[in-house]
């Protein structure tokens, strides 16, 4: 996994020195990367919650909001 990990970092810097040479790379490959795996994450975990396979509580209590509402009775 490692050595995965090091191929995508090395292919962004390579990229990026080869379509803007004269820029300073580190600043911009880095939130290239970071935003690529954020990214990448909560798509994983919006298709564990569509499984059902992982509960997730922060998405269940921002999709399921109305549910609350509709559940509380005036006495």
């Amino acid at each position: 996994m490692s050595r995965l990990y090091y191929k995508i970092w090395a292919d962004a810097i390579q990229r990026y020195w080869k379509h803007h040479p004269k820029q300073p790379w580190k600043l911009n490959v880095f939130l290239m990367m970071t935003w690529m795996h954020t990214l990448n994450a909560f798509i994983v975990a919006l298709w564990l919650k569509y499984f059902d396979i992982l509960v997730i509580p922060i998405l269940a209590c921002f999709i399921h909001k109305p549910q609350i509402y509709q559940n509380f009775r005036l006495a």
